[in-house]
């Protein structure tokens, strides 16, 4: 009949009051999501035209784009965002409060050590 709701409540009214309660959650959080969703929309397309002008001042035009992230990679390892030393590690993930976020983190870091030095 009603999916998930059905199956979760057997009575008529409650079904009608939880969609209701998840419609005006999802209406009042939706600001919120759009706006971070642009964010992170703005942010890979930096990152994509900053491959782009790395490929060119390294006269790379025909360059992969492996070849082109394996560059950017190892211009990373100099950069903040990569966590070398352990004290370091450990005050990034403990400013980041999403589980994802730390794992996302982590694996860029791993990614640098390892891409970067192909």
């Amino acid at each position: 009949k009603d999916g998930f709701l059905y199956c979760i409540c057997d009575d008529d009214d409650l079904a009608e009051r939880l969609r209701v309660s998840l419609l005006v959650t999802a209406m009042e959080e939706a600001p919120s999501v759009v706006e971070a969703n642009n964010a992170e929309i703005l942010k890979q397309q930096e990152a994509k035209h900053h491959h782009m002008e790395l490929a060119r001042a390294a006269a790379l035009e025909k360059a992969t784009d492996a070849q082109i992230d394996i560059l950017c990679y190892y211009k990373m390892y100099s950069q903040p965002v990569c966590l070398r030393m352990a004290k370091a590690f450990d005050t990034a993930m403990k400013k980041i409060s999403a589980k994802g976020k730390k794992l996302d983190t982590i694996k860029e870091n791993i990614s640098i050590r390892v891409s970067g030095f192909k």
